[in-house]
């Protein structure tokens, strides 16, 4: 049985009316990827990337260093400074 391996983490920069900005803190985020996603330090969901965009286009994956829109499937009650961590 294969383990989950730490793919990437991200910083939720802004969230206004279901539209939330990360900031890629670390590795990369992909299309499909499970996440765990952390408020203060304590897990509050698990999840699956459903969609990214940058610049309103949408990508299969974005890398570190950059910001890009990002949806989870069912689930979008996130706010400025929750902690995403992305698995494969």
């Amino acid at each position: 049985m294969k383990t989950a391996e730490l793919i990437g983490i991200l910083t939720v920069i802004f969230h206004s009316d279901g539209h939330v900005v990360c900031s890629i803190d670390k590795g990369v985020v992909r299309k499909g990827a499970s996440v765990k996603i952390f408020r203060n330090k304590v897990s509050i969901k698990c999840s699956v990337v459903s969609n990214i965009r940058r610049n309103r286009d949408p990508v299969y994956e974005m890398h570190y260093g950059h910001n890009c829109y990002v949806q989870f499937y069912r689930y979008d009650k996130l706010q400025i400074g929750d902690v995403i961590e992305v698995y494969e």
